[in-house]
């Protein structure tokens, strides 16, 4: 089996971290693999894709009408089985493309919870798209309740590497790194610099807490200064407060430092950074939002919090502040939860099988 991924996306993210785990665990599997993705995208310098073929198309604009055929005449000559289509742009440049090349399926995963906005979107999921991959049951109850076949849809979550991302790491030794007092109570985010992260939320609570007395720290991984600037009130920054710009590649180093680690987002399709935290049995703070509250228990894999709520978020800080026994159960406990509904394995696995369901149709229309 063949199967090309499509994501115009640039910029690293969950989705595209998804992407690169379900390409090179399919490869250990036996599945060719290649890639479409735009000029400048994050695909193009990550190590784990060395080997696989990338192609550029222009996937928005003008030249959309040729991009889907040199999409469809790239899916001939490389004798694609599945596209596997992320983003809404990509999945109808895919579908228009399967029209000019016989023989290839769609399966489009879902990666956020907007909903479908009209009768064309439906048409596209329900007509023209053989499988439907959900990352969350709420991404999946989404996407039913916008009209999209039950029977369509896969629900697979994101998964993670749990020996890479696993507590290697002492507290100590991944605070030395930033020269992080070992007294503080570090509160770590690796969110990218996005409105919907709601970055300002932490940048208030660190704050909150430096006021009662407790020696708070912020450190934010893959954001500068400016950034953040760019997004929080300027009082609330202060010496607290850590940076570390640009992409970090290896987060799992980072995860032990913290005392705490928060999501703070507006929405989530399920929240895989949480994922990741988990796994390192960081202790975590989330708000209660889209499929989090599929991987946060709250109380026992972690804390949630009302989105937006800043002080429902420095109150769960300050309970795990003043029992940091109850953070680390909690930290075990997510990893335990990951290990059983998020190892990259189920995830791989259930991806395939997916692939496999959406091939049999064409060859069920075939016959």
């Amino acid at each position: 089996m063949r199967v090309l991924h499509v994501d115009r996306q640039r910029h690293w993210s969950g989705q595209q971290a998804r992407a690169v785990l379900t390409a090179v665990r399919s490869r250990e599997r036996g599945i060719d693999v290649l890639f479409v993705t735009s000029a400048g995208s994050s695909y193009l310098t990550r190590p784990e894709l060395r080997g696989v073929p990338i192609h550029l198309l222009r996937l928005r604009g003008r030249s959309i009408c040729g991009s889907v055929v040199r999409l469809a005449r790239l899916v001939r000559d490389e004798g694609v089985d599945v596209i596997d289509a992320h983003g809404a742009m990509d999945h109808q440049v895919a579908v228009a493309a399967r029209t000019l090349s016989r023989g290839v399926v769609v399966v489009r995963t879902k990666h956020n919870h907007t909903p479908l906005r009209n009768a064309a979107s439906r048409f596209i999921y329900n007509r023209l798209t053989q499988r439907i991959i959900a990352i969350s049951d709420h991404v999946g109850s989404v996407l039913v309740e916008s009209g999209v076949s039950f029977g369509s849809v896969d629900v697979i979550p994101d998964g993670v590497d749990c020996f890479r991302f696993s507590p290697k790491r002492t507290r100590a030794d991944a605070r030395r790194r930033f020269g992080l007092p070992s007294d503080a109570f570090v509160v770590g985010t690796s969110s990218r610099p996005s409105p919907r992260k709601a970055l300002h939320l932490v940048a208030a609570a660190v704050a909150a807490l430096r006021v009662r007395g407790v020696p708070a720290v912020w450190l934010a991984a893959g954001i500068d200064a400016q950034d953040a600037s760019r997004l929080c009130a300027p009082d609330l920054l202060d010496p607290a407060c850590v940076f570390t710009p640009g992409m970090i590649t290896d987060v799992e180093e980072i995860f032990p430092a913290f005392d705490a680690y928060v999501l703070s987002s507006t929405e989530e399709g399920l929240g895989s950074a949480v994922v990741e935290a988990l796994a390192c049995e960081a202790p975590v703070v989330a708000s209660r939002v889209g499929g989090i509250p599929e991987v946060v228990v709250d109380g026992e894999t972690g804390l949630l919090f009302p989105s937006g709520d800043v002080d429902a978020l420095v109150d769960a800080l300050h309970r795990i502040r003043i029992a940091p026994g109850f953070g680390r159960d909690l930290g075990r406990a997510g990893r335990r939860r990951v290990l059983g509904r998020f190892e990259v394995g189920h995830m791989v696995d259930a991806t395939i099988e997916t692939y496999e369901r959406a091939a049999s149709r064409r060859k069920t229309s075939r016959d």
